[in-house]
């Protein structure tokens, strides 16, 4: 980077922030620190302004408003206080019935929301709050809701229709999980070499995962539209090993892949691999 370079660079920040303090928008700050600073540069006004149109020219940007609808037509219907009371209504005189609920409130909200990262943070201000109130150990607060996501996952595979749906449903949602769950796990691997306690937590983590992939091998299987010569167990350490952190580490975080085109190619190997139709 060149002297010159460098101060527009230092000018485009210092805008920014000189706008971000008096007020302006975030978006429109860095919008103005930018502008103002390309007309330092060679580049014209008219690239500028095409440049700024194609990032925001994209389909996938259109779920954000139609999702912060949705949430205001749930909050106006109160929607999740409706679920959180038939949960109640349905579970809560078994014994524990407040840890009961989270479970069966995940499986409704999750077919709803279809997003894990959206379940989490509901149950999150919905329920941890009760729960702690209630006496419940935070530590456990944090498990339940965390396998309350795995549980609404597992309802939505079950639901989809055909073998190829389940396995791009698997994916879509391992993809998200990968992202948040891959480096922690990594480091966990890494640091059980010398403690025998995270070795432990790491092994019984192997184990509910090598378990979880038996069941969706299973529910594959049931569709009758995989390959014959393929078992439970086979099928199941293909995903297993597929699906492992250091694969999705090896491919987004070595490999420079973007994490939409992991999930593509993930669900397009599984679906070469075990269905009869793509055999």
């Amino acid at each position: 980077m060149t002297a010159a370079n460098g101060l527009i660079v230092a000018a485009m920040a210092l805008l920014f922030l000189a706008f971000g303090y008096l007020g302006v928008p975030v978006a429109f700050a860095l919008m103005a620190g930018v502008i103002i600073g390309t007309l330092f540069t060679p580049v014209s006004l008219p690239s500028i302004m095409t440049q700024l149109f194609n990032g925001i020219d994209a389909e996938a940007l259109m779920a954000i408003p139609f999702f912060l609808l949705v949430g205001e037509l749930m909050t106006s219907a109160n929607v999740v206080v409706r679920i959180a009371e038939l949960s109640q209504a349905m579970v809560g005189h078994i014994r524990g019935g407040l840890a009961q609920v989270v479970t069966v409130f995940s499986m409704f909200f999750s077919g709803m929301s279809g997003s894990s990262s959206a379940d989490v943070a509901v149950l999150s201000r919905t329920m941890a709050r009760p729960m702690a109130q209630e006496g419940y150990d935070p530590a456990f607060v944090a498990a339940l809701i965390a396998a309350g996501e795995a549980t609404g996952l597992n309802w939505r595979i079950r639901a989809a229709t055909g073998a190829r749906q389940k396995i791009q449903t698997y994916a879509a949602a391992m993809r998200a999980i990968s992202g948040r769950m891959a480096p922690l796990y990594l480091v966990l691997r890494d640091a059980a070499a010398q403690a025998p306690e995270l070795a432990r937590i790491r092994d019984e983590i192997a184990l509910r995962r090598a378990a979880n992939m038996r069941l969706f091998a299973q529910d594959l299987i049931a569709t009758g539209e995989l390959r014959p010569e393929l078992d439970v167990g086979e099928v199941a350490d293909i995903v297993w090993s597929m699906n492992s952190a250091e694969f999705y580490s090896l491919l987004v975080q070595e490999r420079a892949w973007l994490p939409q085109r992991f999930e593509q190619w993930l669900a397009d190997a599984w679906c070469r691999l075990f269905l009869i139709e793509s055999a």
